[in-house]
């Protein structure tokens, strides 16, 4: 199903008997199934759909991951590491995100990891999600994966970038925090600093970082606090705590050596007549070589940004936006830190 094609070879002639009559009927349609599945591995490639998964064995686990490789991928090509987020995959990243069209465009690979029963152990505490209850070292599978990755397919090791949704975001500020050499610069969309971190990264080295969070996320409030909000805390199943915008930001430039006054300013509006608009904030000052950008999507839910889709009811997730394109703004931001 992933458009390898199908070669049948036959060890001596076929003949007419009443036996094998019906055989020349048979390959026909194996033939036309072949062709099939050919053409439908093609179309995939050209949607940006999943083209090599594999397995790497980590700490006595089998973890799964899908490679997106383009054709005629240039010497050196760029690695983007994309994290689903919480109860995703790599299937659903690569559907949400749209990374692989821009890395056929420009040439770079994307490696979708797998975490544990759809999780990441982000580093938050307190949580149900099996991958933090049994605390698996995804910080390890990670950087054996990028390393296996880097190696089998002859990528740049300098031009490695982190990103991620949600859980997967959260996970991108632990990579940052724990492995921050691995990384030319990161992207965290719709996640939070967990608290946990704030102590265990103060020694993190500068990063570019670009940060993209909706005002009205009930998820994951700007304001920090309970991820899933309070309602989920009372439930019995605890997801955490994040700190707020304020102090994630107030952190990572402490990190980066950035001051603390913003740099520039840009607002976007696709949709004058959708209550919603998209304020960029950049900070430079002392950081030059690693600036942060917050990308602030006023009314914006938890959604990634340009996919469009009310993918959950609005009272969960919030709405979408389309003032920017969250991959777009993504990728910009990586290669201008080759």
């Amino acid at each position: 199903l992933m458009g390898e094609h199908l070669s049948i070879s036959h060890p001596r002639p076929l003949t007419m008997s009443a036996p094998t009559r019906h055989v020349p009927a048979l390959l026909t349609g194996v033939l036309l199934l072949a062709r099939i599945l050919a053409c439908s591995g093609e179309r995939r490639q050209r949607r940006g759909e999943p083209s090599e998964p594999g397995q790497l064995t980590h700490d006595g686990s089998t973890r799964t991951y899908t490679l997106y490789l383009p054709d005629s991928l240039p010497p050196d090509a760029a690695l983007v590491v994309a994290l689903h987020g919480g109860g995703g995959d790599a299937a659903k990243a690569q559907s949400a995100y749209g990374f692989n069209p821009l890395a056929s465009q420009h040439g770079f690979a994307v490696l979708y990891p797998e975490g544990i029963d759809s999780g990441w152990n982000d580093g938050r505490a307190g949580t149900k999600q099996l991958a933090q209850v049994q605390d698996i070292d995804d910080v390890g599978f990670l950087s054996a994966l990028i390393a296996s990755t880097l190696k089998a397919h002859e990528l740049d090791p300098d031009r490695v970038y982190i990103t991620g949704a949600s859980n997967g975001a959260m996970m991108s500020a632990r990579m940052l925090c724990e492995r921050p050499e691995l990384f030319a610069a990161a992207a965290p969309v719709i996640g939070g600093l967990p608290r946990p971190l704030q102590m265990s990264c103060a020694g993190a080295r500068p990063t570019p970082l670009l940060i993209i969070k909706g005002d009205a996320d009930p998820l994951v409030p700007m304001q920090g606090g309970a991820v899933g909000g309070a309602a989920e805390t009372r439930s019995g199943a605890p997801r955490g705590e994040v700190t707020s915008t304020e102090d994630e930001l107030e952190h990572w430039r402490a990190i980066n050596g950035c001051e603390a006054q913003v740099s520039a300013t840009a607002t976007f509006d696709a949709d004058a007549q959708d209550a919603q608009h998209t304020v960029l904030q950049s900070w430079s000052t002392g950081c030059e070589r690693a600036p942060i950008h917050l990308y602030t999507v006023h009314g914006g839910g938890h959604t990634w940004p340009g996919l469009g889709t009310q993918y959950a009811p609005k009272r969960i997730v919030g709405l979408p936006s389309k003032d920017i394109i969250a991959q777009d703004v993504i990728w910009a931001f990586f290669a201008s830190f080759p």
